[in-house]
């Protein structure tokens, strides 16, 4: 498998056959100043879900640090990028399962990769946002955690799920 993150692409082989797929770029952020009054009014009608100060900071000359230069040069193979696979180990890494386990060659594990691959290849996991559109956020809480859904076109765009630490599991589901 090749993931190209830069370029938001993935190839693998699936049946004798090379799958590449493709993700969408993403548009380039705009934003805008807007004024006071606007702000109160969105504010009064509850049209803000979240809100930036963007500054731009001015690019920096400096060089890095010689010894930074010198840690990476001394690692530059953890970096480089693989061009076989790894040499077989002198130790058996092999980890002692329990009994009745499903082994990683089942058909069940056959099964629940192909059905991953099908969803992997077919509908993306996640949507990728469009910001001239608006968004939805869903939000739970329970006794011990919070978690909320950023939606945009009923399609999960980002997740958040969070454990309460216990000075926060006292507090009523609103405070949460």
């Amino acid at each position: 498998m090749v993931c190209d993150w830069a370029n938001y692409s993935m190839e693998f082989q699936e049946n004798d056959r090379t799958v590449k797929l493709q993700g969408i770029q993403p548009v380039p952020l705009q934003l805008q100043e807007i004024s006071a009054d606007s702000f109160m009014k969105w504010h009064k009608g509850n049209d803000i879900w979240a809100l930036a100060v963007v500054q731009q900071l001015p690019p920096t000359t400096e060089s890095t640090a010689p010894e930074i230069q010198a840690l990476l040069k001394k690692y530059a193979g953890v970096f480089a990028k693989p061009h076989s696979l790894p040499p077989p180990r002198v130790y058996d890494h092999t980890i002692p399962l329990f009994p009745n386990t499903i082994l990683v060659n089942s058909p069940e594990a056959d099964q629940a990769f192909a059905t991953l691959k099908q969803a992997m290849t077919h509908t993306p996991v996640l949507l990728l946002p469009d910001f001239n559109q608006p968004f939805i956020v869903e939000t739970d809480a329970c006794a011990t955690g919070v978690g909320a859904v950023l939606m945009q076109h009923s399609r999960p765009v980002a997740f958040l799920s969070k454990a309460l630490g216990p000075s926060h599991q006292h507090l009523s589901i609103y405070e949460k």
